[in-house]
């Protein structure tokens, strides 16, 4: 095997290495792995809510009830299913 068949099945390796890196990568951040329980259940609540507004929501709810970042959350989760329950 030559000089220029060794480079080319290195540089094989790196892409395909690469992209299975970058794969990897994009399936942990759309599974939520490395985020709470709490964390997933906000964002699927408020799913049609762009990100931006969902941390103003949060930190509304932390400035006014003067609560942590996990119970500012569970309160809005609260307010919403009460919302959905009040025409039932």
């Amino acid at each position: 095997m030559g000089i220029l068949e060794t480079v080319l099945v290195g540089a094989g390796i790196g892409v395909v290495a690469i992209w299975i890196w970058a794969n990897i990568r994009r399936f942990l951040s759309t599974t939520g792995w490395g985020t709470s329980r709490l964390d997933r259940e906000f964002r699927n609540v408020f799913a049609l809510m762009p990100e931006a507004r969902r941390r103003d929501l949060v930190e509304t709810i932390m400035n006014r009830r003067r609560c942590s970042r996990a119970a500012a959350m569970r309160f809005a989760m609260d307010d919403r299913a009460r919302d959905e329950r009040r025409w039932d």
